[in-house]
């Protein structure tokens, strides 16, 4: 639900084949805190092979092997240019965290 003090927000869902690849992720991911908290707030969390953040698609650079869902986080901020910033830079933690993955699985 958008508030009034954040009115953007964004969810996104990530698929990895296991659960623990999921943790992994979301344990890489949620290290770095947002640069303006005031202005932006996200909330990572896994349920299962999902590791949950609001966006609609799944992204295209997702490598063919991954199959279970990584559920990212939820995404709200004051303004859409910050949103897309943080869905963006989002992304590309998240694809290299899921190459990463698939090298030491390989």
């Amino acid at each position: 639900m958008t508030s009034t003090t954040h009115p953007f927000e964004c969810d996104i869902s990530l698929n990895f084949p296991e659960e623990v690849d999921a943790q992994l992720v979301l344990q890489t991911l949620e290290v770095d805190e947002e640069l303006q908290p005031e202005k932006i707030h996200r909330t990572l969390t896994v349920k299962g092979t999902e590791l949950h953040v609001y966006v609609l698609t799944l992204p295209m650079w997702c490598p063919p092997g991954l199959v279970a869902v990584v559920r990212c986080s939820h995404f709200e901020a004051t303004e859409i240019r910050l949103l897309r910033a943080a869905v963006s830079s989002f992304y590309d933690m998240s694809a290299l965290a899921a190459r990463t993955l698939l090298e030491f699985k390989e």
